[in-house]
């Protein structure tokens, strides 16, 4: 790594910069918009795994020696020996192949900090993939058109990244957190969506994939159409279902395995703005509760539901929700301005 890469990996990973290191990151931002552009994309990488796979690096000088135009072997060899030897970006080697070295260190970082597969940053031309994040906190829902036609419904606490543009022969979008998915029909060009250890592909059908951080499973549930649902690390049959219309599959983060089971009442009441219990336990009712209204529960004391706590809710405030709920559960509740207290 040069200086500038190891100025942002040193910051992006909540380390402290000295006031030197602090000025020279904003006037690397500030020189140009690519810059600014570049740090913001690996920004959003760093935020959702932080991989170390090392030999990504070797991949992306390959595709730069073979795909820079009008470069010849010299000038390669010029600018690989200007990063082994960690020039500042500020030096007129730098500078001379700024277009070059701009590829490389957003590929390098990104490939470096969230292992993907090259041809997912890079295209065939060797130009970069414009990402955008959208970050739903607590409380809110968005609904979005993607540059293909389709269509996202994202759940509170969730963050899609997409691309500005689907390039290549794959629509590849990543996803924290929970998501109904309309996806346009392409045989051409499946969707994939990536979850932590799990890609769902798709050719065009309508599903929803639940995969917040704080699960012990990730679970996709199709309401029309047919999709694949496999798990990126281990190859083979074995590690990847097929569900149809009114099944959904279920991926265990801790064992690897799939259960496939039958769709069950509310499994998409979320995108119709219904909160909906069956039989579930009061951390679960609280992490919903939390996730929906966007407020903080303090537990003052031990609640246990034996077995299980159900209803549904349709746009109900949290006082009517809660006044119902503490009937059936047993515990008593006082809401302030952003907080719920359960004693």
């Amino acid at each position: 790594m040069n200086r500038i890469e190891n100025i942002i990996s040193k910051y992006l990973s909540g380390k402290e910069l000295n006031p030197e290191e602090l000025i020279e990151l904003e006037d690397w931002k500030n020189l140009s918009e690519k810059n600014s552009q570049i740090y913001n994309t690996i920004s959003g990488y760093w935020r959702k795994n932080h991989y170390r796979h090392n030999e990504v690096k070797d991949r992306v000088w390959d595709t730069i020696k073979k795909g820079v135009e009008g470069e010849n072997k010299r000038d390669y060899n010029k600018v690989k020996n200007a990063k082994s030897r960690g020039v500042s970006m500020f030096s007129q080697t730098w500078v001379k192949y700024a277009a070059a070295v701009s590829i490389l260190l957003l590929s390098t970082l990104i490939l470096y900090f969230n292992y993907k597969p090259a041809n997912e940053i890079i295209s065939d031309n060797l130009a970069v993939r414009s990402l955008i994040e959208k970050n739903v906190p607590n409380g809110q829902k968005i609904t979005l058109k993607l540059a293909d036609g389709s269509s996202v419904k994202v759940n509170s606490a969730s963050t899609l990244l997409i691309p500005e543009r689907f390039e290549g022969t794959q629509r590849v979008v990543s996803l924290e957190g929970e998501a109904f998915f309309k996806v346009t029909e392409n045989k051409r060009r499946p969707f994939i969506i990536k979850t932590g250890k799990v890609e769902t592909l798709v050719v065009g059908t309508s599903f929803n994939i639940s995969s917040y951080q704080d699960q012990n499973y990730i679970e996709v549930a199709v309401e029309e159409g047919i999709v694949e649902v496999s798990n990126t690390e281990k190859a083979g049959e074995t590690h990847k279902i097929t569900l149809i219309e009114g099944e959904k599959g279920i991926f265990l983060k801790e064992s690897g395995e799939f259960i496939k089971r039958e769709i069950e009442e509310g499994d998409f009441a979320w995108k119709d703005d219904i909160i909906f219990f069956n039989k579930v336990g009061f951390e679960e009712m609280v992490e919903v509760l939390e996730r929906w209204y966007g407020l903080k529960f303090v537990v003052k004391r031990n609640v246990v539901f034996e077995k299980g706590i159900s209803g549904n809710f349709k746009r109900e405030n949290i006082k009517n929700v809660l006044e119902s709920l503490s009937y059936s559960g047993g515990f008593k509740y006082r809401i302030t301005k952003n907080k719920v207290v359960i004693y």
